[in-house]
């Protein structure tokens, strides 16, 4: 048996312990920045498989580093296992049945995502044994990736510091490696505080906060035509004021993201709205807290490592799932046309520059590392992310089937960087040619700050 056969044998060897821990985080499914049991798990496994645990990573209580091996190349590996609030959902189950009413659940399938990049880091380990080669391979444990940006949080601490390049994937509805970009998302806050007051017997007296929040989304409907096409403008309440009509609203507040193709756009953008903003603050006569919450940058493809990894994945070769998957996963098929409802074949690497509609906090990490990842097909065609639907499929044999082919393309992917580091080089001299291209973000010097 030679390395890739010993490395991808070692991934089944190890399955069932991989299911077990992906379905253990399945059944306990946790919100961002709450990932207790998750974190904890994957790391006490890790510990056990010989890496060097460092908890709290980048002040955060539930992330973590792995690490292990010593010298370069450093090759990091990112794993998330956060959830979504609001989305239990009975495992298996076509249609809507909360397994625990209101609570969260695993709607974009991190229960599989930080599972599979472990095993990744877990086979690379093995390899570096055997070999006997200089190297070293670090599973990131990322909370928060839905809700907090915990990647820009770990950016800001240093943590990727170091790295030479970074890996990770993520469950889908077809097998391929991410050739083009993704938007940027710059979160803000928009909070006013006016003065209560009896709506009917003094209104004179008192000053909305709701009617400030109003008049900045009219504000905001205007800026959208006066920015570029691609630019996205989507807004919540996040204090509606309460709910008395026969009381004037002391407070209120908004929660805005901005989407572009670049985080520069994105956050000159986000500077208009606080104009915007200060303006209604102005109508109203209440005073305006604004604030820039977080800068999730784009996402910077880097051809040389895709395909190595596109490679690597075609080596693998894409799920191989059974009549009996394909029979459970048709009544979860949303979308249209004819042909299997879990794909069984690999899309073709190609680039493009045309931006995929998602934001991630990866982007954070693809401007400080070259970066690559890939999807894999774990639930049926059409499946939405962040759904029920996608809860109901996280725990069943396809899923799995998809993460341990997840983690066996990263695994390899690794494995051919080990052996030929040159492409490392290349690899970032492509990064630093495609950061010279990017503006960054007024007063920002670095993707964590």
């Amino acid at each position: 048996m030679d390395q890739v056969e010993r490395l991808l044998a070692g991934i089944q060897a190890h399955s069932k312990e991989y299911i077990a821990i992906s379905d253990g985080i399945w059944d306990r499914p946790e919100v961002a920045f709450c990932e207790k049991y998750a974190s904890e798990t994957l790391a006490l496994y890790l510990r056990g498989q010989g890496f060097r645990i460092r908890e709290g990573a980048g002040g955060l209580a539930t992330a973590f580093t792995a690490t292990y091996g010593a010298g370069g190349p450093v090759i990091g590996i990112l794993g998330e296992y956060d959830a979504l609030p609001g989305l239990s959902q009975a495992a298996g189950l076509s249609y809507r049945r909360e397994a625990e009413p209101g609570g969260p659940g695993h709607g974009c399938g991190h229960n599989l995502l930080g599972t599979g990049a472990a095993a990744a880091a877990v086979a690379l380990k093995e390899y570096l044994e055997q070999a006997g080669v200089s190297g070293t391979v670090r599973f990131y444990g990322c909370p928060a990736e839905e809700s907090g940006c915990g990647k820009e949080r770990l950016a800001q601490a240093g943590e990727f510091d170091g790295l030479d390049v970074c890996l990770t994937w993520h469950p889908g509805d077809e097998n391929h490696v991410v050739c083009r970009p993704y938007l940027a998302n710059v979160i803000l806050t928009a909070r006013f505080r006016g003065r209560a007051s009896h709506a009917a017997a003094a209104p004179e007296l008192g000053r909305s906060a709701l009617d400030a929040c109003e008049l900045m989304n009219v504000g905001a409907n205007y800026l959208r035509e006066h920015v570029p096409p691609e630019v996205k403008l989507h807004y919540a309440y996040t204090d509606c004021g309460g709910y008395s009509p026969n009381t004037v609203p002391e407070t209120s507040g908004l929660l805005y993201y901005v989407r572009s193709q670049r985080v520069a756009e994105a956050a000159a953008i986000a500077e208009r709205l606080r104009k915007v903003a200060r303006g209604a603050a102005l109508m109203t006569e209440t005073r305006l807290s604004f604030r820039i919450e977080h800068r999730m940058y784009d996402y910077i493809p880097n051809h040389t490592l895709g395909q190595i990894m596109d490679q690597a994945y075609r080596q693998v070769g894409a799920p191989r799932f059974t009549p009996s998957d394909q029979e459970s996963a048709a009544v979860f098929r949303q979308a249209g046309g004819e042909g299997l409802a879990l794909s069984e074949r690999i899309l073709p690497y190609q680039p493009s520059r045309e931006c995929a509609m998602v934001s991630s906090d990866v982007g954070n990490v693809s401007y400080l590392v070259p970066t690559a990842q890939l999807y894999t097909c774990c639930y049926a065609r059409g499946t939405p992310y962040h759904s029920w639907q996608l809860v109901a499929q996280a725990k069943g044999p396809a899923a799995h089937k998809g993460m341990l082919t997840a983690a066996q393309v990263l695994a390899l992917t690794g494995l051919r960087l080990l052996e030929e580091p040159q492409r490392i080089s290349e690899a970032k001299q492509e990064l630093a040619a495609a950061l010279e291209a990017r503006p960054m973000p007024a007063g920002t010097q670095d993707p964590g700050n």
